[in-house]
């Protein structure tokens, strides 16, 4: 798996201030099951949800997200 990524998804803060940071990305990269999800696109979905339960749904940044799963 190969996942690229802009700066908007590990600057994104929570209420708090805290930035979720490459820490945050992994977490939610590595709780993805590829044996339950359809494909990339699941992962990459699921990483935004993360992105967004963090921050309470407000993103200041533009944030990009590609993943590409080579079987």
């Amino acid at each position: 798996m190969v996942i690229t990524y802009t700066d908007g998804v590990v600057e994104v803060t929570n209420p708090g201030g805290e930035e979720w940071g490459v820490e945050g990305l992994l977490k939610a990269a590595t709780a993805w099951d590829p044996q339950c999800v359809q494909g990339a696109e699941d992962l990459v979905r699921q990483i935004f949800h993360a992105m967004d339960d963090f921050s309470g749904g407000c993103q200041t940044d533009d944030a990009t997200v590609a993943a590409l799963r080579v079987v």
